[in-house]
C-alpha cells in the first residue's frame, strides 16, 4: 500500500469526470454586446469544424445557468461570453482543451480566453491568486500591474489578469443649480437625458414566454 501510494494523484478536489468543457471569453471592460457576439460566432465557426465535439451551447453577455452545483457562475455583463462544449469522450475532452487553449493564443488576440474542467469541490476562480490592498486606489492598481508583469514573465503562467479589469471612461456633470432652477430643469431630468444619450433608459418590459426583456430607449449610434 505504501509503495503504491506514490501513483495516486495528489489533488484534494480532483476535476470532474463529466465531459463538459467550460470556455470563457472576456473582452476588454466596456466592450459592447455586439463585439462579444462577433467573437463568439468566430469561435463557433471553429467548433463546427471539429469532429470530436458532440454539441456546444453559447451564452453571450452572461454565463451558463448553474446546471452543475459547484459551477462558478458568471453574472451578466456585455463583455463576457461562456460556451459549454461537450466532447464525445474524455480522451477527446483533453485533446480539445489543449486545442482551444492554443487557438486563443493565436487567433483571438482581443479576447482573454480560458478553458476549464468542471470541479468536484468548491469552485475556485484561479489556482494562484494574490490580493493587493491599500488606501489609494491608483497606487493599488499600480502595484497590481507590477504583480501581473512578474507573473506574465513566468513561462508556467497562463491567463494572468485582475478582477478590476480595465479602466473605462466616465462622464461627470458639474451642474449649476441656480441656472437649472431659472430654466425650470431638475437634476433628475439632466440625469435621465444623459443616460438616454450614453447608455439608454429602460422605458418598459416585453414579455416573451416566461422571460421579461427590458425595452431600452437610446440614441442612434451616429
Amino acid at each position: 500500500g505504501v509503495l503504491g501510494f506514490r501513483f495516486i494523484e495528489q489533488q484534494f478536489f480532483p476535476d470532474s469526470s463529466r465531459p463538459e468543457l467550460m470556455v470563457e471569453m472576456w473582452l476588454p471592460e466596456g466592450a459592447s454586446f455586439g463585439a462579444t457576439e462577433n467573437q463568439v460566432k468566430k469561435f463557433e465557426a471553429f467548433l463546427a469544424k471539429q469532429n470530436s465535439i458532440r454539441s456546444y451551447t453559447s451564452y453571450v453577455g452572461t454565463g451558463s445557468p448553474r446546471f452543475y452545483l459547484p459551477l462558478d457562475q458568471i453574472f451578466p455583463q456585455t463583455n463576457v461570453a461562456q460556451v459549454v462544449v461537450v466532447p464525445k469522450d474524455l480522451r477527446s475532452r483533453e485533446a480539445m482543451r489543449q486545442k482551444i487553449t492554443e487557438l486563443f493564443k493565436t487567433d483571438f488576440p482581443e479576447v482573454r480566453g480560458r478553458v476549464r474542467l468542471l470541479p468536484n469541490g468548491p469552485p475556485v476562480p484561479y489556482p494562484v491568486q494574490f490580493r493587493v490592498s491599500g488606501l489609494e486606489v491608483g497606487k493599488v492598481r499600480e502595484v497590481a500591474d507590477k504583480v501581473k508583469e512578474i507573473m506574465r514573465a513566468n513561462p508556467n503562467t497562463l491567463g494572468v489578469n485582475d478582477n478590476w479589469n480595465e479602466s473605462v471612461k466616465v462622464l461627470r456633470l458639474d451642474l449649476d443649480q441656480d441656472k437649472l432652477r431659472a430654466l425650470g430643469v431638475t437634476t433628475q431630468t439632466v440625469m435621465r437625458t444623459a443616460n438616454t444619450i450614453l447608455s439608454g433608459t429602460t422605458i418598459g418590459q416585453f414579455r416573451e414566454g416566461d422571460k421579461l426583456i427590458d425595452i431600452v430607449m437610446r440614441q442612434p449610434v451616429d
